[in-house]
């Protein structure tokens, strides 16, 4: 919720979804990135004038591999272009695009996206079928309408001054965009933000290297496999994930051997990485861990061999009693459990 008077925004009051807390956050500015939800952000406004964003659902399919290459191809049905790419030890097939207008926070990937992604694909790799997927992902774009027809629409990013459209001072909001432009799109607007707060400030994000760079050589991975009696296998999965800051999860490692340890059967992920997640990532839940902190959750299994271990480590970090336990099981397997939705 916006705190904003008399034409002026200065702050937002929020509820920690955890802990149940409302408190305020106050600035000379606001900023408002909330993607598909940018539009239910500005509802309080006074001058009662939102941005009507349009919303569409795209599907991926995790399956089987089935290509060692990156194919762009045509839908037979529709003309629309779709992928297949090479993912970890997988094939990832999509995507759709549909107009979307139902709960932002439940999304899924439903019968009728999956079979048209399934016949499509089975146009050019005949022997594909439905029980070669493992699961679906699915996401939100929230597109920028470029005039009164809805299906005029952009994959182009905006910058709304509200100052400037709205005469509502201190107030901001980006809308459209794609994640793979995020650094351009950051650097246009804390250039806007520079501005209007008149400072002077040279953007560098084109020259600071991503965290976990630079890239990890052979000659280290064998070394750091050696050192600490992970395999080379294992320590190269370390650094896919976190590139050069591989060597902060296998400190937590040397201090405690057991956290060399799998975190379930076959998979390449130990146990130093969940200690990692919590305290230097901020992870506060098994969603966090599983499915943005590590491939656990992202993998065949979905990480639903591993939610024991992670929900057990992880409450000897943060103090968890038996149901709060059960209770974070239950959220992840409930998160998993879109991705099968399809299924009926």
């Amino acid at each position: 919720h916006l705190i904003e008077k008399d034409g002026v925004v200065s702050g937002i009051e929020v509820k920690d979804a955890l802990t149940g807390e409302e408190y305020q956050a106050n600035g000379r500015l606001v900023i408002n990135t909330g993607g598909p939800w940018a539009d239910l952000i500005c509802q309080n406004l006074e001058c009662n004038r939102t941005f009507k964003i349009r919303k569409t659902k795209g599907v991926h399919l995790l399956t089987r591999k089935i290509s060692d290459n990156a194919l762009v191809l045509f839908a037979k049905s529709d003309g629309r272009l779709f992928f297949v790419v090479p993912w970890l030890n997988y094939s990832l097939i999509g995507t759709t695009d549909t107009d979307y207008s139902g709960d932002l926070d439940k999304l899924y990937a439903d019968k009728a996206d999956v079979d048209y992604l399934v016949s499509e694909t089975q146009h050019y790799f005949p022997d594909f079928k439905k029980e070669d997927i493992h699961y679906t992902m699915a996401g939100l774009r929230a597109l920028v309408p470029k005039g009164k027809n809805q299906s005029s629409t952009s994959r182009a990013h905006k910058l709304v001054d509200h100052e400037q459209q709205d005469g509502i001072k201190g107030f901001l909001s980006i809308i459209g965009g794609k994640n793979t432009a995020y650094r351009g799109i950051a650097e246009e607007a804390v250039d806007l933000i520079c501005k209007k707060l008149e400072k002077q400030a040279a953007c560098n994000t084109a020259q600071t290297p991503l965290p976990g760079a630079p890239a990890v050589s052979r000659e280290e991975i064998v070394k750091a496999a050696q050192e600490t009696g992970l395999s080379p296998e294992t320590v190269t999965h370390l650094t896919m994930v976190y590139g050069s800051r591989y060597k902060s999860v296998l400190k937590y490692a040397r201090e405690d051997k057991r956290l060399l340890s799998p975190i379930s059967a076959g998979a390449p992920d130990i146990l130093a990485q969940i200690k990692h997640a919590v305290l230097e990532e901020e992870a506060l839940t098994v969603n966090d861990f599983m499915l943005r902190r590590s491939f656990m959750g992202l993998s065949q299994s979905q990480g639903l061999d591993a939610v024991d271990t992670a929900a057990r480590e992880m409450a000897g970090l943060l103090g968890w009693n038996a149901a709060e336990i059960q209770k974070q099981k239950q959220a992840y397997r409930a998160a998993a459990s879109l991705g099968q939705r399809y299924r009926g």
